[in-house]
């Protein structure tokens, strides 16, 4: 058995045609002008970045203005008493000062509820009846569910 070598004897090319010689030529020539414009946008681009590079270099060169954004930035993010943690604690105890005032204004019902309980024996048997369905002996209860 003989081992044919790949060589450029070997392939077979088709001829090409007029078609396909024409396909390809426009192919190259819109990718020819994608790629001018593409090339001149880039351009413009950078030209503007180093225009505004220009300006704002000089500032951010300035050490203190450096110093300044460094301690910002720690102590926004990295300290331990640092911003959001601030923001954070301040929320929660917003949040805690309206529980408070809820409750406290609960308590003052309750205990004005307690005082009513407590003044006599008729407010006292009132609530037992309505709260805890107690009843006197011989007594019938009828429930009505609305």
């Amino acid at each position: 058995m003989k081992t044919e070598h790949r060589t450029l004897k070997n392939f077979k090319l088709e001829p090409r045609t007029k078609t396909s010689e024409f396909l390809t030529l426009e192919i190259r020539k819109s990718l020819d002008s994608w790629l001018l414009i593409l090339d001149s946008k880039i351009k413009n681009t950078m030209d503007l970045l180093k225009k505004i590079w220009c300006k704002v270099k000089p500032i951010f060169l300035n050490r203190y203005l450096f110093v300044l954004i460094v301690f910002g930035v720690f102590f926004t993010f990295f300290d331990n008493h640092n911003l959001i943690n601030r923001w954070r604690t301040a929320n929660n105890i917003r949040i805690l000062e309206r529980d408070i005032a809820h409750y406290r204004n609960e308590i003052e019902t309750n205990l004005e509820k307690m005082r009513e309980l407590q003044s006599c024996d008729t407010n006292l048997e009132r609530f037992a009846r309505e709260q805890f369905l107690m009843r006197r002996p011989n007594e019938d209860i009828f429930l009505i569910n609305e």
